[in-house]
């Protein structure tokens, strides 16, 4: 697949409650401006939506400045005064790289609204997920699988951006063969921008 992956693409309405879901050996390139996006309105909200990669490879090349991003975006709503909220992503699989990973878009044009909360990502498996940015995520879950290795990422990025505070999460599967003077990185950030933010670290 070449280009964008929709759940919802609404001009006026809402955009809620789509479901997309990548599986097995799909191979996914996003070009520039392109993404996978939960849902997609200017004018409604984007609030509820899922996205889970189970598998494949997903690859692009985000842009910087891009006025429109290339990335896997749970909800996307471009207006002042609507959301994006409630959002879930889900990194159970497969492989990403070179693209920006947006938990709930409020913005438009490079103009950040703060109409973006409780978008939440969840990462099950490691050494798979590197992101040029990572946006607008509230609460970031890591469930470190069984298959977990000394030394082993994670999650990646070259830069981490808080849109309000961020709370992290970590289970341990029973079954993991880690032993004392282990290191796992559960998330490497080449950069953070907190815009004043905390990242509060729940257990």
């Amino acid at each position: 697949v070449t280009g964008n992956i929709v759940g919802a693409d609404t001009y006026a309405n809402d955009a809620n409650n789509n479901t997309i879901t990548i599986d097995g050996n799909a191979t996914v390139n996003l070009p520039t401006s392109q993404s996978i996006v939960g849902g997609y309105t200017y004018l409604g909200n984007a609030n509820g939506n899922t996205i889970t990669i189970n598998g494949g490879t997903i690859t692009g090349s985000a842009m910087t400045n891009s006025i429109s991003p290339t990335a896997i975006i749970g909800g996307a709503a471009f207006n002042d005064t609507k959301s994006a909220n409630d959002n879930t992503i889900n990194l159970n699989g497969g492989t990403i790289s070179g693209i920006d990973l947006y938990g709930g878009s409020s913005m438009m044009e490079n103009i950040e609204y703060n109409h973006s909360s409780n978008n939440t990502v969840n990462v099950a498996a490691a050494n798979s997920f590197n992101f040029h940015k990572i946006n607008f995520v509230q609460n970031l879950n890591f469930l470190v699988p069984s298959t977990i290795k000394n030394g082993d990422t994670m999650l990646s990025t070259e830069n981490l951006t808080l849109h309000g505070d961020m709370t992290v999460n970590t289970t341990v599967n029973s079954q993991a063969a880690l032993k004392a003077g282990d290191v796992v990185h559960l998330l490497a950030a080449s950069s953070i921008t907190n815009n004043g933010f905390a990242i509060n670290l729940a257990n």
